[in-house]
């Protein structure tokens, strides 16, 4: 077998694409960009299934807290025009907010019934 003179077999393509010794780098960096997603996605999930615990036994910072990340995370949707998702967002965070509403009226209930007493007491 003969190589040519720029050292490739004859026959062989060679588009300037494939030679270019930034395309590894270029690959590398955009697989450790996608990490940001990844992690991301995890950490919002966990930070929702802690939300969710502390909010079901009646932390109002839990609601506020989680409504405050899950708008912002609403407001990235409506920047990029992605109006149903965001349409998602808003209705998911008015149905926490209802949440958050009855946990106050929950507390001003219970401090109605024993004054002094700041934390629900969940059944």
């Amino acid at each position: 077998m003969s190589l040519s003179p720029g050292g490739t077999t004859p026959g062989t393509p060679t588009s300037p694409a494939a030679m270019d010794p930034r395309i590894p780098v270029i690959l590398r960096m955009r697989r450790g960009a996608g990490w940001f997603l990844t992690i991301g996605v995890l950490s919002g999930v966990n930070a929702l299934l802690l939300c969710s615990r502390w909010a079901k036994a009646g932390s109002q910072g839990a609601f506020l807290g989680g409504m405050i990340a899950y708008a912002l995370d609403g407001a990235l949707l409506l920047l990029f025009n992605i109006w149903l998702d965001a349409a998602v967002h808003a209705y998911a965070l008015w149905m926490i907010w209802q949440g958050y509403s009855a946990s106050r009226e929950l507390v001003h209930m219970q401090q109605a019934a024993q004054p002094g007493l700041s934390q629900p007491q969940l059944p």
